[in-house]
């Protein structure tokens, strides 16, 4: 508690003097740092809006600590909740710490910045302070997996001084996320802030449970209500599925603009392998499926002590390079994965990669074997989607041999899947 300083009844981080700070307009700050510094300051201005207190002079006081936390003097606060809202006073913040420029420039923290401006400027109604600490935790999940950030989070919880001298916790956010957390001595929940358990209590137990019904969702061709369920939920899980449901509603920008999201997040070999199939789709559907090349080398570097990761990332390669045209890369891959043969959730795939090979070499009986076989490898493990896509290229190869008739029936069973899908 030394670097904290009394300040009117309220004690919290930001409430510090310390010496050699900068002030805020001169400070270097990288932009997950000034990002950080805006959690900070909506943990401050829920604990000040709780106890009854504002800034009294906005941010013109605020100050970068030589450990790089924002520091606003042990005399900012003051008695009497702020006539200003929230979010006005946060878009003071990020102009401070951006400058006029915030809307310019690439990186996660940008984007997520430019979302909160965008939030808070077109709010129609005052935005309470624990509101604006969930949109920014939701835009910036960058800020629970850095640990160079713990602080930011430790900025959540403070102290209210009662009259009778006696002090209680506070902890901003959501009301489930305070109750996990109360009814513990302020420094233990600080540490559990910092901690990396601090996105689990954020998220709580039924995290999982919302997980596993967005899943069974997407699997039924609702990605819209899936997505919708999903939230803010911030793990790998979640977010590879989310990546997942905006593909297969053709939300190509955002899809991209997730998968930029998820190449810092620390994944399992199979998150890696998924999102590298994902990404082939998603680059190839734009028209650049070149791009996809991120996620492809990864998958292949990164996968080797998982035997079914290491499958779905040599089919993901395979499906790259028939996108790209690049017949030899896709034999070398397909050979490669013979394996996914013998597992009951991958065959399904080889099966397909083999009818488009044997499509475009001319084979069409082949391609259109091939196409059956998928669908069957597949029969009770495909989600609704997946199977419309088989039923599609069933269809297209049964047309191009010319089996008119067999190709109306898959096409018509596939219009059938379709038909029950978001998007």
């Amino acid at each position: 508690m030394s670097s904290d300083r009394w300040a009117v009844g309220v004690l919290h981080p930001c409430l510090a003097s310390p010496a050699r700070s900068i002030a805020l307009a001169e400070a270097r700050l990288t932009d997950r740092r000034r990002v950080a510094a805006l959690l900070e300051a909506a943990g401050l201005l829920s604990l000040l809006d709780r106890a009854g207190c504002r800034l009294a002079a906005g941010w013109e006081t605020a100050r970068i600590s030589p450990a790089g936390r924002l520091a606003v003097g042990a005399d900012a606060a003051a008695p009497g909740r702020s006539s200003r809202p929230a979010q006005e006073i946060l878009l003071d913040l990020i102009l401070r710490l951006f400058g006029e420029g915030v809307a310019a420039g690439r990186g996660e923290a940008r984007r997520a910045v430019r979302e909160l401006a965008d939030l808070w400027s077109q709010a129609p109604a005052p935005v309470p302070p624990d509101d604006a600490v969930a949109a920014i935790l939701a835009v910036a999940p960058f800020l629970w997996e850095r640990p160079d950030l713990a602080f930011a989070r430790e900025a959540l919880a403070g102290e209210i001084v009662g009259a009778d001298g006696g002090a209680r916790a506070w902890v901003a956010g959501p009301r489930a996320f305070r109750a996990r957390l109360l009814d513990r001595p302020l420094e233990e929940i600080r540490a559990l802030l910092a901690g990396s358990g601090a996105r689990a209590l954020w998220e709580g137990e039924e995290s999982e449970d919302r997980l596993e019904r967005a899943a069974a969702l997407a699997a039924r061709g609702r990605s819209a209500a899936a997505l919708a369920l999903l939230g803010d939920l911030g793990s790998p899980g979640a977010r590879v599925l989310a990546v997942r449901c905006q593909l297969e509603l053709g939300r190509l920008g955002a899809a991209r603009a997730a998968l930029r999201g998820c190449e810092e997040m620390p994944l399992a070999p199979i998150g890696v392998a998924e999102l590298a199939e994902i990404a082939s789709r998603v680059y190839a559907n734009h028209g650049k499926p070149g791009r996809a090349g991120y996620w492809i080398r990864r998958a292949l570097d990164e996968t080797g002590g998982d035997p079914q990761a290491s499958l779905l990332a040599r089919l993901a390669a395979a499906g790259a390079a028939w996108d790209r045209g690049d017949t030899e890369a896709l034999e070398r891959f397909l050979e490669s994965s013979r394996g996914a043969l013998d597992d009951p959730g991958l065959a399904w795939r080889w099966h397909q990669l083999r009818a488009l090979r044997a499509g475009d070499a001319g084979d069409l009986d082949g391609a259109a074997a091939e196409a059956a076989r998928a669908i069957r490898a597949g029969r009770r493990r495909l989600t609704r989607r997946q199977a419309a896509g088989l039923w599609n290229d069933l269809g297209f190869a049964r047309a191009r041999r010319g089996d008119l008739a067999g190709a109306e029936r898959a096409f018509l069973h596939a219009a059938r899947l379709e038909g029950g899908c978001d998007g």
